[in-house]
C-alpha cells in the first residue's frame, strides 16, 4: 500500500468520525400514573414512568402532556431524565420566573412542549386554555441532548394551590435520535487508527 492511499484511508476515518451515525425518529408512550392519577393540593405528586427500551443518542426530544384540571397555573410539571437531569417543562415555583404558566384556565390537551415552537408557556395567559399545540418549556429540553435515551424518563406532576383539583390522564414521548452500532468503534478508536496509518506511511518514506 502506498503512502498516497494511507493517508486517504486516514482522511476517510476522520469523516467517518465527524459524520457520525444518521438520525430517526423514535416515539414511546402513552404513559399512564404510577400510582393515583389525581392532581390534588393535600395528595403526593403524581408520577408516570415511560421505560425507553432502545439505545441511541437523544439529538432533540418533545413532551406531549393530557391532563383535566380547573386552574393550571397551580401545577408544576417536571421532566427527569435517565441520568437524573431534571428540566421543568411549566410551573412558576421556586426558580424565580414570571407566572403562573396558564393561570386559570383549564386544562391541558394534547399540549407539547418543543424547545422549537413558536411561543412559551412561561406566563402564557388562560385565554389559550386548553394550551393545544407546541410550546416552548421553561426549562430547555436541549438539557438531554447528547445522553443515551435507554432508562426511564419520568414525568412528575405538583398541584402546589389549594382549592382546585383535576386528574392526570396521559403523556408521551418524541424523540429524534443518532442511532448506537455496537458494531463501530468509537470515535477515539477512529482517530487512533487515522495516526497510526499516518505513521505507518512516514516510516516507508
Amino acid at each position: 500500500m502506498t503512502r498516497q492511499h494511507l493517508f486517504s484511508m486516514a482522511f476517510a476515518i476522520a469523516a467517518f468520525t465527524s459524520a457520525g451515525s444518521a438520525s430517526a425518529s423514535f416515539m414511546y408512550g402513552p404513559g399512564t400514573a404510577d400510582g393515583s392519577a389525581v392532581l390534588d393540593h393535600t395528595a403526593a405528586p403524581v408520577v408516570s414512568t415511560i421505560l425507553v427500551p432502545d439505545n441511541f443518542v437523544v439529538t432533540d426530544v418533545n413532551v406531549e402532556v393530557n391532563l383535566a384540571h380547573t386552574w393550571v397555573g397551580d401545577l408544576i410539571l417536571e421532566l427527569t431524565g435517565p441520568d437524573s437531569t431534571v428540566v421543568r417543562l411549566m410551573g412558576d415555583g421556586p426558580d424565580g420566573l414570571v407566572g403562573p404558566d396558564g393561570s386559570s384556565g383549564d386544562n391541558l390537551t394534547n399540549t407539547v412542549f418543543d424547545d422549537e415552537a413558536l411561543a412559551s408557556i412561561t406566563g402564557v395567559s388562560s385565554t389559550d386554555a386548553p394550551f393545544t399545540g407546541s410550546w416552548i418549556p421553561r426549562g430547555a429540553l436541549s438539557a438531554f441532548d447528547g445522553i443515551n435515551a435507554a432508562g426511564n424518563w419520568i414525568l412528575t406532576i405538583v398541584d402546589d394551590e389549594a382549592a382546585d383539583t383535576g386528574t392526570f390522564l396521559n403523556w408521551s414521548l418524541t424523540f429524534e435520535g443518532r442511532e448506537i452500532d455496537g458494531n463501530v468503534p468509537a470515535p477515539g478508536t477512529l482517530l487512533l487508527l487515522a495516526l497510526g496509518a499516518v505513521g505507518l506511511a512516514r516510516r516507508r518514506k
